[in-house]
């Protein structure tokens, strides 16, 4: 409760400092605030950069809009000069005849062009967003998850949902509108002024109080995006994360107290959604209002030409019914694009603050960065790459740690694994077994001495190249909503049932399988509801063993574990360890009795022992916590 107060708070507290900040900037050199307007904002870069590669379909788009935008004006020179014919010349339909053949011509052209715009536009803005998504989730997938920078799983959903959706109005409609701000309404004046200048005039002076009005409006719309956008993410973040935990909230009765948590930032998101409405109204009343304006006095000027109180405007010669109507029908289009313009003017600022919030987690480097290895995947190569194992392991006088500037883990780690080996990592919860799982991943570099794989050690994009050789079984193995066919070959998509069910008898798990209501098709919940622990992770086994994986790496197996079940997963462990290194870390007496080599993890520092020296090994030293273990206090933090 104090924690969503204080990031309330805090939001009040940083708009009084950017108040600060705004007297402070005014006090600049005018040459200084002048070049920081020239240079684009990090957000506009960051769009610029993600929709390079649709740059051309986007000026294709750009285009098929202007050339609809001006079809207005044979629609209306059709419309306008084919009543005149049929009212003034009194041509009769004859006279008529022409004009409509034009009218009609004119209208499923522009209807044609819209349409083909709209589809390109659809289509850009799919693919930029499928594009982001996929950036994005191979950017989390890349992302080490012991880092504790690493962002909650509500703020991920929302960036990967809502932030990202919030692009397609700017991508599909706003991108276009700045072209045919252009051109359109320079035609339309154009057009009006081989008539009448006066008219032109009257557009003219009517017509840039939009965009200066927009301008004024478009700051405020900016940090009102900015608010809504903060405000949604924290929403989504804290109902992931209390939707994750509600059995322990009921449990502890804390229903209520999250229930007021949520209260006050639906609120605060409901506030800042009304801010950003209650702009785009008043943008929008003062485009109508201007444009109402323009149209009203091109209207009066018409109708008194016409009726001859005024013979000034033209170029000689009276504004006749056809030409009079020729000019009201062009008003309107000429505020069209400023129209579409103004409802569409906060899709910028949306946009905006959603790329404040995404280039955070995409940077462009690193999004230019992917395209390179993407297209340069796509050219064929000539020599296959052979599959990359891992045949040894050593770690030289190695400090393993999680931060740089905190005392080590783990001090003089030294010891090497060969392909083959099964090596057990025994000792106390919190004692750092799992800080060696975790440089065997990758996740971890050493702060001071070496790890090598296969004699070498390696940088990230090493690591990252060979992770996928790597097996992991967690305590905690997850389990997706689907099927059992589907979780179990999730690392071999293409395996056959077959190889499936061969994999599930080796892990012990075909006899519950078969027992199940639609066997390997039946429909495991989310986590693996609906079927045991011990299930679970004799699932995990079988999808490890489907794995191409020479290094298979553990943590806690038989941990909540019966003694039955225990020892069928030990034994399952076993078999996937045929010609695999596979590295278990356990405080289970039973599963290191089982292994190659025994490494021994106290007070910071890991020890190589004998069988016989586990059997005389205190039962204690492995069932309690290490009060003054490196990785306690860690643990118990979060």
């Amino acid at each position: 409760m104090q924690s969503v107060k204080g990031r309330i708070a805090y939001r009040f507290m940083t708009k009084d400092l950017a108040a600060n900040d705004k007297t402070f900037k005014d006090r600049a050199p005018k040459q200084e605030r002048a070049k920081r307007r020239k240079e684009k904002r990090p957000a506009d870069q960051w769009l610029a950069a993600v929709l390079l590669p649709h740059a051309s379909t986007l000026s294709r788009k750009a285009w098929l809009d202007v050339a609809s935008g001006l079809m207005a004006i044979p629609i209306a020179f059709s419309l306008a000069f084919g009543i005149d014919a049929l009212v003034a010349d009194k041509s009769g339909l004859s006279g008529l005849f022409p004009y409509a053949l034009a009218l009609f011509a004119s209208i499923g052209l522009r209807a044609l062009l819209a349409y083909l715009a709209g589809r390109l536009g659809h289509h850009v803005s799919s693919a930029v967003r499928r594009d982001l998504r996929g950036l994005l989730a191979l950017r989390l997938a890349n992302h080490p998850p012991l880092d504790k920078e690493r962002k909650a799983a509500g703020e991920v959903a929302a960036l990967g949902s809502d932030v990202i959706e919030a692009l397609n109005d700017y991508t599909a409609r706003y991108l276009s509108l700045k072209r045919q701000l252009i051109v359109i309404p320079l035609m339309i004046l154009i057009a009006s002024a081989s008539i009448s200048w006066a008219a032109a005039l009257i557009l003219m002076v009517c017509g840039p109080l939009v965009p200066v009005f927009m301008a004024i409006v478009g700051i405020r719309a900016k940090k009102a995006s900015d608010d809504q956008i903060s405000a949604l993410s924290d929403m989504s973040s804290l109902f992931l994360d209390r939707l994750s935990g509600m059995t322990t909230l009921k449990l502890f009765r804390a229903v209520g107290r999250t229930r007021e948590e949520f209260d006050i930032l639906a609120t605060d998101y409901r506030k800042a959604t009304m801010r950003v409405l209650r702009i785009a109204f008043l943008s929008s009343a003062a485009l109508e209002l201007f444009a109402a304006l323009g149209i009203a006095l091109t209207a009066i000027f018409a109708a008194y030409h016409y009726l001859g109180s005024i013979d000034y405007g033209t170029y000689g010669a009276p504004i006749t019914l056809g030409t009079g109507l020729f000019l009201l029908l062009l008003a309107p289009e000429f505020f069209s694009p400023l129209r579409e313009f103004a409802v569409a003017y906060h899709d910028k600022a949306t946009a905006q603050a959603a790329a404040d919030r995404l280039m955070q987690v995409l940077p462009i480097d690193w999004i230019t960065a992917q395209r390179s290895e993407m297209e340069t995947a796509l050219v064929p190569s000539s020599t296959a790459s052979a599959p990359i194992t891992i045949d040894s392991v050593v770690f030289k006088s190695a400090n393993l740690g999680y931060l740089e500037d905190a005392p080590a883990v783990l001090k003089d780690v030294s010891f090497r694994f060969e392909k083959g080996e099964k090596i057990a990592i025994l000792g106390a919860s919190g004692s750092g077994k799992s800080t060696i799982l975790g440089a065997l991943c990758g996740f971890l570099s050493p702060l001071a001495g070496n790890l090598e794989i296969n004699h070498q050690a390696l940088d990230a994009e090493q690591w990252a190249a060979l992770r996928p050789t790597i097996g992991w079984i967690g305590q905690r193995p997850h389990i997706f909503h689907g099927s059992v066919l589907m979780n179990v070959r999730l690392a071999a998509p293409k395996a056959d049932r077959d190889a499936v069910r061969q994999a599930l008898e080796h892990a012990h798990g075909d006899h519950f399988v078969t027992q199940l209501p639609r066997d390997l098709l039946t429909i495991l919940g989310e986590t693996g509801f609906g079927i045991s622990g011990g299930q679970v992770r004799r699932l995990a086994i079988a999808r490890a063993m489907l794995s191409d994986a020479s290094l298979i790496l553990c943590d806690e197996p038989t941990a909540d574990l019966d003694a039955e079940t225990a020892s069928l997963v030990t034994d399952s462990l076993m078999q996937i360890a045929e010609g695999r290194l596979l590295v278990v870390a356990t405080h289970d007496r039973s599963v290191a009795e089982c292994c190659d080599r025994i490494l021994y993890v106290h007070d910071g520092r890991v020890q190589a022992i004998s069988h016989a020296e586990l059997a005389a090994l205190d039962e204690a030293a492995l069932a309690e916590r290490t009060a003054d273990s490196p990785l306690h206090t860690k643990e118990d933090a979060s």
